[in-house]
């Protein structure tokens, strides 16, 4: 089982755990009170207002600024994963991954998947449908809702950052244009 997973299937059975001992508490109370837990679903930030902020305090080492962007990323997409060029300048592995505001360190290990991408220049922004990708990222969990788009950009040359949205084309269009340009900016001069 990969990381990602065992980190979902271990917040799944907190949860149990808490609905358990609250089902067996005799002193429930109904959940429209004040003291009912509230746990709201994610939503996508689509306000790019603050986008500068995405460069402050970054660190200078390369790998670390780029896991740092990434992770800055997780307010602004249902989930996403980072890969990196390994030496051998063939294989992208899993650096770190988000789902819904929640960020993960990877290592190659954790994934016993090979991911590919084709050829990307710097600028550009592939759209991936019905690929093997998709149903790798969805066999993971990293997809799990229908009408999910799945977007890949290339800031950096060894860095591929991949995205997955439930906007619309022209507000996806317009948030991950702007956001891959802040990102060719922060990661350009490395």
């Amino acid at each position: 089982m990969d990381k990602l997973s065992k980190l979902m299937l271990s917040r799944a059975q907190k949860l149990q755990n808490y609905l358990q001992n609250l089902l067996e508490n005799d002193k429930l109370k109904p959940l429209n009170t004040k003291d009912a837990p509230e746990k709201t679903a994610f939503e996508a930030m689509t306000d790019l207002s603050n986008i500068d902020e995405l460069s402050v305090g970054l660190p200078n080492k390369l790998n670390d600024r780029a896991q740092m962007l990434f992770s800055r990323l997780s307010v602004y997409f249902e989930s996403g994963m980072l890969f990196k060029l390994q030496n051998d300048k063939k294989t992208w592995n899993p650096q770190a991954a988000f789902q819904e505001g929640d960020f993960y360190p990877l290592i190659a290990e954790d994934l016993l998947v090979k991911f590919t991408f084709p050829e990307m220049t710097l600028i550009e922004i592939l759209k991936l449908k019905e690929s093997t990708l998709e149903k790798t990222l969805k066999q993971i969990g990293l997809v799990t809702k229908d009408g999910t788009q799945i977007l890949a950009f290339k800031p950096h040359p060894d860095y591929i950052f991949l995205i997955t949205s439930l906007l619309p084309d022209p507000w996806l269009k317009t948030q991950s244009e702007k956001i891959q340009t802040k990102l060719l900016v922060l990661l350009g001069d490395y």
